[in-house]
């Protein structure tokens, strides 16, 4: 049963003793927030992702990705919703914290500022580095214009709206429906939104 959803702020200055203590605790599940994403007051209004977990929304903008959060060796599920991240970001996220099996560096649709700013050679690094990754989120990247380094990759849901990626043709080995869902091998919902 999923846990509490629970809305915590946290100062960029302690975020490094909040990553060492989740990673004392052996946490699997990390979901951080940049300043200005915008939530409902209630978390039962929140998007699905976001319940049923403590969401920590930053109070100011990071400097750079933690790279005390690269020794959270423990973590399946992993969400940074526009925290300014960049390529070598996202390549050492991939590199580093191979035994994920859920990405989600999103930018809210509904926000406005900075947000994460990857592209295509995330994607290959994510493609290349994450091979348990069943669920990857990648909403908003606009940069992002092709899921080809993907396609080997066991993934039951993908989400890619709001960004450049027009070409599904990486994924034609999976079913397509008419609703434009895709579905893996495994009968998996995958979704596909194109801008």
């Amino acid at each position: 049963m999923p846990g509490e959803s629970r809305l915590q702020p946290i100062a960029p200055d302690q975020l490094l003793d909040l990553l060492t203590r989740l990673g004392d605790e052996q946490t699997t599940d990390l979901a951080l927030i940049g300043p200005d994403v915008w939530l409902h007051a209630s978390p039962e209004d929140w998007p699905e992702v976001l319940q049923g977990r403590v969401l920590y929304r930053l109070t100011g903008e990071l400097s750079g990705l933690p790279r005390q959060l690269l020794r959270l060796d423990r973590l399946q599920t992993l969400i940074l919703w526009r925290l300014g991240l960049r390529e070598k970001d996202a390549a050492a996220i991939a590199e580093q914290l191979g035994q994920l099996t859920s990405l989600n560096l999103s930018n809210s649709i509904l926000t406005k500022g900075k947000g994460n700013d990857i592209g295509d050679e995330a994607v290959a690094d994510i493609g290349q580095q994450l091979t348990g990754l069943v669920t990857l989120i990648l909403a908003g990247n606009k940069r992002i214009t092709t899921v080809a380094p993907l396609v080997n990759l066991p993934l039951s849901r993908l989400v890619i709206v709001q960004t450049g990626v027009a070409d599904l043709s990486p994924l034609s080995s999976r079913v397509l429906g008419s609703d434009g869902t895709c579905l893996g091998q495994d009968r998996a919902s995958m979704w596909r939104t194109v801008r």
